[in-house]
């Protein structure tokens, strides 16, 4: 959470309104399915191999960030 998302959260607890927060283990959150699995079962469902395609392109390298409270940014792949 950074200094923006703690002031928010201060400004409503300041104005008495209610807030809810999520927060997602992205790491966690993807690769629950080995992607290979997920090109084999869209094939088999006949989707189209371009739009097969555009999918594994969107996943292919694709990385994402963690900052914590001092600042690091810890970079992995999903």
């Amino acid at each position: 959470m950074n200094l923006k998302s703690i002031s928010f959260c201060f400004n409503h607890r300041e104005n008495n309104e209610d807030l809810l927060m999520i927060f997602i283990d992205l790491e966690k959150a993807y690769d629950k399915v080995p992607r290979e699995v997920i090109w084999r079962l869209l094939e088999n469902k006949n989707v189209n191999n371009d739009y097969i395609q555009l999918i594994k392109d969107m996943y292919s390298k694709a990385i994402t960030c963690v900052q914590s409270l001092n600042s690091l940014i810890k970079y992995f792949p999903i």
